[in-house]
């Protein structure tokens, strides 16, 4: 159902494997990881969340 709401001409530029992995090992060496590692619940999904947006656009 999700595909089908997408427009034909939309362009999704996906990242390989490898460049998900980096990423990945990015995040897990950061400090915000280490620091992450002590808060719990909501407060933890959310500094999870914004480790992987950062990390996805960039920052």
């Amino acid at each position: 159902m999700v595909a089908a709401a997408l427009d034909e001409n939309t362009n999704l530029k996906l990242g390989t494997d490898d460049d998900y992995r980096r990423l990945t090992l990015e995040i897990l060496r950061s400090q915000a990881w280490k620091t992450m590692q002590l808060n719990t619940g909501r407060k933890k999904s959310r500094a999870i969340g914004r480790l992987m947006n950062g990390t996805l656009s960039g920052e």
